[in-house]
Protein backbone atom coordinates (compact mmCIF):
# COMPACT_ATOMS: atom_id res chain seq x y z
CA UNK A 1 0.00 0.00 0.00
CA UNK A 2 2.72 2.46 0.87
CA UNK A 3 4.39 1.51 -2.14
CA UNK A 4 1.35 2.27 -4.30
CA UNK A 5 1.28 5.48 -2.60
CA UNK A 6 4.49 6.63 -3.17
CA UNK A 7 4.32 5.45 -6.93
CA UNK A 8 0.91 7.49 -6.88
CA UNK A 9 2.40 10.60 -5.66
CA UNK A 10 5.85 10.35 -7.97
CA UNK A 11 3.43 9.84 -11.15
CA UNK A 12 0.32 12.39 -10.68
CA UNK A 13 1.54 15.52 -7.56
CA UNK A 14 5.55 15.68 -9.25
CA UNK A 15 4.25 16.20 -12.27
CA UNK A 16 1.44 18.25 -11.76
CA UNK A 17 3.63 20.43 -9.37
CA UNK A 18 6.55 20.87 -12.04
CA UNK A 19 3.38 21.71 -14.84
CA UNK A 20 2.03 24.49 -12.54
CA UNK A 21 5.09 26.24 -11.91
CA UNK A 22 6.00 26.10 -15.53
CA UNK A 23 2.22 27.35 -16.34
CA UNK A 24 3.01 30.48 -13.93
CA UNK A 25 5.75 31.28 -15.52
CA UNK A 26 4.72 31.46 -18.82
CA UNK A 27 2.07 33.10 -17.49
CA UNK A 28 4.51 35.72 -16.40
CA UNK A 29 6.52 35.78 -19.61
CA UNK A 30 3.47 36.23 -21.36
CA UNK A 31 2.32 39.32 -19.10
CA UNK A 32 5.67 41.18 -19.73
CA UNK A 33 5.23 40.42 -23.57
CA UNK A 34 2.53 42.34 -23.46
CA UNK A 35 3.46 45.27 -21.67
CA UNK A 36 5.79 45.43 -24.23
CA UNK A 37 3.96 45.17 -26.76
CA UNK A 38 1.28 48.10 -25.06
CA UNK A 39 4.32 50.32 -24.19
CA UNK A 40 4.84 49.94 -27.91
CA UNK A 41 2.00 50.95 -29.34
CA UNK A 42 1.08 54.12 -26.67
CA UNK A 43 4.44 55.56 -28.05
CA UNK A 44 3.21 54.94 -31.33
CA UNK A 45 -0.07 56.85 -30.81
CA UNK A 46 1.96 59.23 -29.07
CA UNK A 47 4.58 59.43 -32.21
CA UNK A 48 1.76 60.31 -34.34
CA UNK A 49 0.49 62.59 -32.14
CA UNK A 50 3.65 64.68 -31.62
CA UNK A 51 4.40 64.43 -35.48
CA UNK A 52 0.70 66.21 -35.82
CA UNK A 53 1.53 69.23 -33.53
CA UNK A 54 5.11 69.64 -34.77
CA UNK A 55 3.20 69.43 -38.88
CA UNK A 56 0.22 72.24 -37.04
CA UNK A 57 3.48 74.49 -35.51
CA UNK A 58 5.16 74.13 -39.12
CA UNK A 59 2.01 75.30 -40.99
CA UNK A 60 1.53 77.83 -38.36
CA UNK A 61 5.63 79.24 -38.38
CA UNK A 62 4.72 79.05 -42.32
CA UNK A 63 1.75 81.50 -41.96
CA UNK A 64 3.59 83.99 -40.01
CA UNK A 65 6.03 84.19 -41.75
CA UNK A 66 4.15 84.93 -45.29
CA UNK A 67 1.77 87.33 -43.02
CA UNK A 68 4.83 89.06 -41.78
CA UNK A 69 7.03 89.35 -45.24
CA UNK A 70 3.55 90.72 -47.56
CA UNK A 71 3.36 93.35 -44.38
CA UNK A 72 6.51 94.63 -45.36
CA UNK A 73 6.48 93.99 -49.12
CA UNK A 74 3.31 96.37 -49.00
CA UNK A 75 5.03 98.59 -46.79
CA UNK A 76 2.18 98.26 -44.43
CA UNK A 77 4.95 98.58 -41.50
CA UNK A 78 6.31 102.07 -41.54
CA UNK A 79 8.33 101.96 -38.09
CA UNK A 80 8.55 98.97 -35.62
CA UNK A 81 5.77 100.42 -33.29
CA UNK A 82 3.04 100.26 -36.36
CA UNK A 83 4.10 96.38 -36.21
CA UNK A 84 2.09 95.04 -33.11
CA UNK A 85 -1.17 96.62 -34.23
CA UNK A 86 -0.96 95.69 -38.02
CA UNK A 87 0.36 92.30 -36.87
CA UNK A 88 -3.17 91.82 -34.72
CA UNK A 89 -5.14 93.30 -37.49
CA UNK A 90 -3.97 90.68 -40.00
CA UNK A 91 -3.53 87.77 -37.98
CA UNK A 92 -6.44 86.31 -35.19
CA UNK A 93 -3.60 84.05 -33.88
CA UNK A 94 -1.04 86.72 -32.57
CA UNK A 95 -1.78 88.37 -29.20
CA UNK A 96 1.34 90.79 -29.02
CA UNK A 97 3.33 91.79 -31.75
CA UNK A 98 6.92 92.56 -31.31
CA UNK A 99 10.00 93.78 -32.95
CA UNK A 100 13.41 93.51 -31.10
CA UNK A 101 16.53 95.22 -32.38
CA UNK A 102 19.97 93.65 -32.71
CA UNK A 103 21.19 95.41 -29.59
CA UNK A 104 18.07 93.60 -27.57
CA UNK A 105 15.96 96.85 -27.81
CA UNK A 106 11.98 95.93 -27.51
CA UNK A 107 10.83 98.08 -30.13
CA UNK A 108 7.49 97.00 -30.94
CA UNK A 109 4.48 96.94 -29.07
CA UNK A 110 4.88 100.77 -27.52
CA UNK A 111 4.05 101.47 -24.60
CA UNK A 112 1.52 102.04 -22.67
CA UNK A 113 0.13 99.56 -24.91
CA UNK A 114 -2.58 96.92 -24.77
CA UNK A 115 -2.55 94.88 -21.59
CA UNK A 116 -1.55 92.33 -23.54
CA UNK A 117 1.00 94.11 -24.74
CA UNK A 118 1.80 95.56 -21.14
CA UNK A 119 2.49 92.04 -19.69
CA UNK A 120 4.61 91.14 -22.38
CA UNK A 121 6.96 93.79 -21.65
Amino acid sequence: MKKVALVFVLAVFVPSLLLAWLAVRSLRDQQFILERQQALLYQGVVDGIARDVQDHLSALQREFRGIVDQMLTTGEITDPASFDPSLRNRWTLAEVGFVVSVDGAVLAPALPGTPAARRFR
